[in-house]
């Protein structure tokens, strides 16, 4: 993603946009591009061991180069039953930002990590 950011800053967004439109017409473009879109946090409470590692993607990243709803019905299509941990993580982080989008949650509330 921030390849793509410093692309957009330097020549304009239009290639970089005309670029994940031709990208995510494969399986492996489409999953790159929400895999590179992976935010990753952690939280950590008083009597944990251990942090909890929360993912997370931006649908207003996502709009920076391409219509969330095309996104959306391009995972629709595609069978999901062979994936990798990774592209499993995406798909989640990517249904819930909608989910959040849905229930009027902001996307920059860390208040509300699930």
């Amino acid at each position: 993603m921030t390849l793509l950011h410093y692309w957009g800053k330097w020549e304009g967004f239009d290639d970089p946009k005309q670029y994940v439109n031709e990208l995510v017409n494969s399986r492996d473009g489409l999953f790159s591009f929400l895999i590179s879109a992976l935010v990753r946090a952690t939280s950590q409470g008083i009597g944990d061991h251990v942090v909890r590692i929360h993912w997370s993607i931006k649908l207003s990243t996502i709009e920076q180069y391409i219509d969330v709803e095309s996104v959306k019905s391009k995972l629709e299509l595609l069978n999901t039953e062979k994936l990798n941990d990774e592209e499993n993580r995406a798909i989640k982080a990517f249904n819930k930002a909608l989910k959040r989008r849905e229930d009027g949650k902001s996307e920059d509330s860390w208040f509300d990590i699930d």
